[in-house]
């Protein structure tokens, strides 16, 4: 990236998280992109600084920047630790998704603050069951599994294509969360291959999917 042509902002934003990357992820990375696996902590602290939301709307709880800022993010922490950048870039894609179907929700607030760990991607063949109970499986399109929240995009529903966000935090521990065995990763995306099965998990449908997301 031919950094001279940055404006202020955007090497403001350069400069902060470089040094973030030198000081926070660069004695770590090495073991991360082994495991192509991220820690909450990292990502807590990009909320605090608030890197994860640069390319989010203020009234969606962002900075009001843009993608190239957010390209500048994603190139020097990926520099340091291509599992984080890559991590960062996906979870921007998700919150742009989350803000556009449900801005005020307080998930959105918590993910954009680093504090709500959240994934996001396809599901496929869910059917709501009881109220916001839902059952099927999701796509293997997930990284950090240990997640308790899940935003997924689903598909072809009665409704039509919605934004679906599921808690897991109780579910597992009753046995309605399974996991495929696990066959591998995806290079440093760290995509768990299996699939995500879910039987009466608790749900909350934001909305309809804006055009153009599936």
């Amino acid at each position: 990236m031919m950094y001279q042509q940055l404006d202020e902002d955007a090497v403001a934003i350069r400069d902060l998280v470089r040094d973030f990357a030198r000081r926070e992820v660069a004695p770590a990375a090495a073991g991360w992109d082994a495991a192509e696996a991220v820690p909450e902590e990292p990502m807590r602290a990009l909320g605090e600084l608030g890197i994860l939301g640069v390319a989010l709307a203020e009234e969606a709880g962002g900075t009001g920047l843009g993608p190239l800022e957010l390209a500048v993010v994603c190139e020097e922490l990926g520099a340091a630790s291509g599992v984080l950048g890559h991590r960062v870039a996906g979870l921007a894609g998700t919150l742009r998704l989350f803000a556009e179907v449900a801005p005020a929700n307080p998930v959105l607030a918590g993910a954009v603050a680093g504090t709500t760990p959240l994934v996001g991607g396809p599901a496929f063949g869910l059917v709501g069951t009881s109220g916001n109970r839902w059952s099927g499986e999701i796509a293997p399109a997930y990284r950090a599994m240990t997640s308790d929240r899940v935003l997924a995009l689903v598909h072809g529903g009665a409704a039509g294509d919605q934004v679906v966000l599921f808690d897991l935090s109780k579910a597992v521990s009753k046995g309605r969360v399974r996991r495929e065995k696990r066959d591998g990763v995806l290079g440093l995306r760290g995509v768990d291959l299996g699939v995500l099965g879910l039987a009466e998990v608790r749900a909350l449908a934001l909305g309809a999917a804006p055009a153009g997301a599936a």
